[in-house]
């Protein structure tokens, strides 16, 4: 009926990438990925068709992903868009914004992604011990 349901909402407009201490920060020759985003956009009084183009800005300013041009339609008042980024290349740490042209009518949302640190990656914390367990054998009946 229209109405969304949101799981994994970040409420602050937050998203924390947890990376290792050891690692260095994403760059555009060395992008990571948030491997997918979506976007909740409601639209008050867009009853009825409506062109929407949508771009996405990384923290320089630079655009990083571009739609073309695609129509939306809603018979009721207000119009529900969920855009979906699948994935999301993070080019460095700051404020993301995604641009959504309705109709020519530029609306903007801004983001953070931040870097979260994690101890090192399990690989390096696998630590190997000898095993304690001692060998059994079988008796044989006679």
């Amino acid at each position: 009926g229209g109405k969304p349901t949101l799981l994994g909402l970040y409420a602050d407009n937050v998203i924390l990438v947890q990376m290792p201490k050891n690692v260095q920060d994403p760059t555009k020759d060395k992008p990571i990925g948030v491997e997918s985003l979506a976007i909740l956009a409601n639209f008050i009084g867009a009853k009825g068709n409506h062109d929407v183009e949508m771009e996405v800005f990384g923290p320089d300013g630079l655009s990083l992903m571009k739609s073309g041009t695609g129509q939306l339609s809603s018979v009721a008042e207000n119009l529900n868009f969920v855009p979906r980024f699948r994935p999301l290349p993070v080019v460095g740490f700051g404020q993301y914004k995604v641009v959504i042209k309705l109709d020519k009518w530029p609306y903007t949302f801004a983001f953070d992604i931040r870097r979260g640190e994690v101890p090192l990656t399990g690989q390096d914390q696998v630590v190997f011990q000898p095993s304690t367990a001692k060998k059994t054998e079988r008796k044989k009946k006679n």
